[in-house]
């Protein structure tokens, strides 16, 4: 059985893995420089701006908040993909010096059960959060804060759903079917420490990006330039988070399925 001690030892072939300098070279560069180029658009075209209003209004650039929405998930799951593939399967043959993400078949398949995971955890959250909502009510009348409350307990439980159905996705890239029942049974005694390693794998990456940030403000004095480095390092610093959970992921499903 899968303890958490045992997730902890998980940690070393996950480093191991990610930080080998070749390996992490070849799949970062192409996402470094996507995120180089994205950079350097946002210089002419700025997410947000001010609009020329009589009153200071912040405006946000639609077309340009998709494209960078669009990039970090073709980016992330691709990465997460191609990582996981490598630790069920080993590196391919025909392996290229840098890793450049597909649009093909199992893309798509990927992309599509992280929707159903994310529609199926939403649709439980929302379910849970109304029962729960609805009987609180009924003992403590919340009046027109019911709404507000709802979409809380929404937002709380909607994590805790896909961590629960997070095994879907490393399931899917082994060639496996897996239920959402499945992944919920797996997860019963681990979802506590799930959410730890992926806490650890999110701030691991921005706390080494706020300290690039940090050495950048105290040596350039050019504001855009620390800007430029700054938003590089937060874009950077997410691709790093996904390679770690996908990798950490795909290590843990593997040993829940070699116990069961």
């Amino acid at each position: 059985m899968i303890n958490v001690l045992t997730m902890m030892r998980l940690l070393k072939p996950t480093f191991t893995f990610v930080l080998n300098y070749q390996r992490f070279i070849h799949l970062m560069f192409v996402p470094f420089v996507a995120s180089f180029v994205f950079l350097l658009m946002e210089s002419f075209y700025p997410l947000f701006f001010l609009a020329p209003t009589a009153e200071v209004k912040l405006s946000v650039n639609v077309y340009m908040f998709v494209l960078l929405g669009v990039i970090i998930l073709y980016l992330s799951l691709s990465l997460m993909l191609y990582i996981q593939q490598t630790v069920f399967f080993g590196s391919p043959t025909d392996q290229k010096k840098f890793f450049l993400p597909p649009l093909n078949q199992a893309f798509f398949a990927y992309l599509a059960e992280l929707l159903y995971l994310f529609v199926s955890a939403l649709l439980f959250a929302t379910a849970s959060a109304y029962i729960l909502i609805s009987l609180l009510d009924y003992i403590l009348p919340m009046s027109d804060k019911k709404n507000l409350f709802l979409l809380l307990g929404v937002v709380i439980l909607l994590p805790y759903f896909m961590i629960r159905f997070s095994f879907l996705l490393p399931a899917k890239a082994a060639g496996k079917k897996q239920r959402l029942w499945d992944s919920w049974k797996m997860t019963r005694r681990i979802s506590p420490a799930i959410a730890l390693m992926i806490a650890l794998f999110l701030f691991l990456p921005l706390g080494i990006a706020a300290g690039i940030y940090s050495i950048f403000q105290a040596v350039v004095y050019n504001e855009e330039i620390v800007y430029f480095i700054t938003n590089l390092c937060a874009l950077f610093s997410v691709q790093c988070s996904c390679i770690l959970y996908g990798t950490y992921m795909a290590y843990l499903y593997s040993a829940v399925v070699s116990q069961e």
